[in-house]
């Protein structure tokens, strides 16, 4: 962390330098409006951003808890409450997440590695990626999407 204050100083003083040369003031301009268009298209999951190149499937790339804070639970609730989901298996990257989506959340079942159980499933996608919980979600074709750090499924 200290290393960018340094990185932005230096950062500054090629901007300044940039700015005073007439070829190099649309570099900086396009480069201003990348940093721009990237935060905007995050929007709102900031905490699980990784970069351009991870896309939409950053566990591709890197899985640990920089994934992986809980931010998706409030939208896993809501969207498990659209359902009417009375439960969900589920192994969650930490087991207090839960309490982040409240009351909402609906009871909690424990997850077999092996095969996915009936109804719904939900998979955090660091404890699969980093954990290999659940072997099953390797051979499964994904289903849905929960923010940036949560898959879904749901099995008859």
């Amino acid at each position: 962390m200290p290393l960018y204050v340094g990185l932005s100083v230096i950062g500054g003083g090629v901007a300044a330098t940039m700015l005073k040369r007439q070829a190099t003031r649309w570099i900086l301009a396009g480069l201003l409006l990348w940093h721009v268009a990237s935060g905007a298209l995050q929007h709102p999951d900031y905490l699980a951003y990784t970069n351009e190149i991870a896309g939409s499937h950053p566990e591709n790339f890197l899985a640990d808890s920089d994934l992986d804070w809980g931010q998706d639970m409030k939208r896993l609730a809501g969207r498990l409450r659209r359902a009417g989901a009375t439960e969900v298996t589920f192994e969650p990257f930490n087991r207090t997440y839960a309490t982040l989506a409240g009351d909402a959340f609906p009871r909690v079942l424990a997850v077999d590695p092996e095969r996915p159980a009936a109804g719904w499933n939900a998979v955090s996608v660091s404890t699969w990626k980093i954990f290999g919980v659940p072997k099953w979600a390797d051979g499964a074709r994904q289903q849905e999407r929960v923010g940036r750090s949560i898959l879904l499924w749901h099995f008859p």
